[in-house]
């Protein structure tokens, strides 16, 4: 069956650039009139808008990512390369995958007849982008997109500086003492920034997130407190002395500890969420949560539960650290959590006129597209209609009136 699905997409692909052979043709006539569902999928195909919205989409696209996750469903095998012009050929056939369904990575499909054109409205809503806010103290708060890269804050022996959407902490040898208070770093709806700390720890901080952290590290563990998500490539650091013994690094979350001495881990814990969990990408981490303890391994994740203590699940990794790589990737997931991560990049509200479709998706897409172009995608999957009016989104189920 999925051989067939690639065939057909090829062919379809030809149709749109009108290259068919008469057998080609032929072969493409019969798959139509087989049954109304695949008419109306290319009645869909066809309509305005609905192959710009695919372009679109893989004008968002590290060419070579999605060009390595392409040729893995449709290109031609390694003995017959790819001639020249052929490629373009190829990126018709992706496109067409993507309303087909065969690309799982991208979109799922059913053979629903709706059509695609989202309602707008005029109002669209961008991306998010590097925005960030820093909490000096009480009183002190610095807005960092109101500051070129440079230095933008100096105390003692401190330094702090911001560069390429990174805040980098920077301690100097000679008179004085580093600080021995916190900072947080926190980020708004729609926003995300990067943190180096002291001990060499690089953090990225997901939208709606803040991250409370020491100015330095001195000879003692190091902690952190996280609200949200952020990703962490934590550094080694040991005390002084003999033998050397390491300082752990401990992310406090929800209740829960998270402890490592040198590793590459995420760490989903918002507020409005269910449960906390913690993917591990290279080391170990030892999460606790009350009287429970578990020590993780490389593609594990920890997913921590008020009163249910903790569970240990093997982990989609490449979907936990999407965001960190721009993208929203979600593996059957209901569409109600995905809505939840849309907003925080994009900053909307939803109408609550009409209850979220209980429906599920499979999909991977830009974070660097427009919400319509995001919502456009969901669409062709003929299982939900979107609207956006004004600051809101409005969904429903496919073929069914909004009230």
């Amino acid at each position: 069956m999925q051989h067939h699905h690639d065939r057909i997409s090829q062919l379809l692909a030809k149709y749109i650039q009108d290259t068919l052979d008469p057998d080609e043709k032929a072969e493409l006539d019969e798959w139509i009139s087989s049954s109304p569902s695949n008419a109306g999928f290319l009645d869909r195909l066809k309509a305005p808008g609905t192959l710009e919205g695919a372009f679109d989409f893989f004008s968002g696209v590290d060419p070579a990512q999605a060009w390595e996750k392409i040729s893995q469903k449709i290109a031609p095998p390694e003995e017959q390369p790819l001639r020249p012009g052929y490629r373009k050929y190829w990126w018709y056939a992706a496109a067409v995958l993507l309303f087909f369904g065969t690309w799982r990575t991208l979109l799922t499909y059913n053979n629903k007849n709706t059509g695609v054109a989202l309602e707008t409205a005029g109002r669209d809503f961008s991306p998010g982008s590097d925005k960030a806010v820093l909490l000096l103290n009480k009183e002190t708060r610095l807005v960092l997109e109101d500051f070129a890269d440079g230095i933008i804050y100096r105390e003692n022996n401190l330094s702090i500086e911001k560069r390429d959407g990174i805040l980098r902490y920077h301690l100097s040898a000679g008179p004085g003492s580093a600080p021995e208070h916190s900072h947080t770093l926190y980020t708004p709806v729609g926003g995300q920034f990067g943190l180096l700390l002291p001990d060499g720890t690089q953090v990225s901080l997901n939208a709606a997130s803040s991250l409370t952290y020491p100015v330095s590290f001195p000879d003692r563990d190091r902690l952190v407190s996280l609200e949200g998500e952020a990703f962490f490539e934590v550094a080694a650091s040991y005390r002084a002395g003999w033998p050397r013994t390491g300082k752990t690094f401990s992310v406090q979350s929800r209740g829960a500890t998270i402890q490592v001495l040198g590793t590459q881990f995420n760490v989903n814990g918002y507020p409005d969420e269910t449960t906390l969990k913690t993917t591990l990408i290279e080391g170990s981490v030892k999460v606790s949560a009350g009287e429970q303890s578990e020590t993780l391994s490389p593609g594990q994740q920890a997913v921590v539960a008020a009163g249910s203590g903790i569970r240990l699940l093997e982990a989609d990794t490449d979907e936990a650290i999407a965001w960190k790589n721009g993208y929203f990737q979600f593996e059957g997931q209901p569409l109600d959590q995905i809505l939840k991560q849309l907003q925080r990049w994009y900053g909307f509200e939803m109408d609550d006129s009409a209850p979220v479709p209980s429906k599920h998706f499979t999909a991977s897409i830009s974070r660097n597209q427009s919400l319509s172009n995001v919502l456009r995608m969901l669409e062709l999957s003929g299982e939900v209609k979107f609207e956006i009016t004004d600051k809101k989104i409005r969904v429903t189920a496919a073929g069914k009136a909004h009230p």
